[in-house]
């Protein structure tokens, strides 16, 4: 049974199944996380070129961020990239939707964070920063990624339902 047959946004997504349809954002989630572990933790020049240069020497003056912060930033994207692709293949509607649920949840506090790094800045584009679009870029891709992870997330808990219908039918 495809998710929506018998909803009318069902069109969206039809003939995909909703399982088909998270394991999709999942995937494409993964793809999105790698990139940015690549930027920070494989290749930390490119994350450095974002910066202002008094930002970038600041940053390069201090061994803990070049060494450590960016390395673990990028790792930690890689690790959720990791779960994200792992997700997208094993793991069942009811995982799926609380791996969804996680992803939300981090989008949401990089949302958050720029959002404070924005008023600490005296409510204008942070100055260690090479360019506004270095900061309102990522303030996009988190928005629509959030807003991916949330339609996500209401098509698995359909997917959960659908799941447990099925089950009920077969007792």
């Amino acid at each position: 049974k495809s998710f929506g047959s018998d909803r009318s946004f069902g069109c969206l997504v039809a003939p995909m199944s909703s399982h088909m349809f998270v394991s999709a954002v999942l995937f494409f989630g993964a793809l999105g996380s790698f990139m940015q572990g690549h930027a920070t933790w494989i290749n930390p020049e490119m994350a450095l070129q974002t910066l202002s240069y008094s930002g970038r020497a600041a940053v390069e003056v201090s061994e803990a961020a070049t060494m450590a912060l960016l390395p673990h930033l990028g790792c930690l994207h890689v690790v959720a990239g990791a779960l994200q692709a792992i997700g997208a293949i094993a793991f069942r509607p009811r995982e799926q939707a609380l791996l969804l649920l996680v992803m939300s949840m981090y989008t949401a506090s990089g949302i958050w964070h720029h959002w404070e790094m924005y008023k600490l800045a005296g409510m204008r584009v942070p100055g260690w920063l090479a360019s506004a679009d270095e900061f309102y870029m990522p303030i996009k891709i988190m928005i629509a990624s959030s807003v991916i992870n949330v339609v996500g997330l209401i098509v698995a808990g359909f997917a959960v339902r659908e799941e447990i219908s099925s089950k009920a039918k077969k007792h």
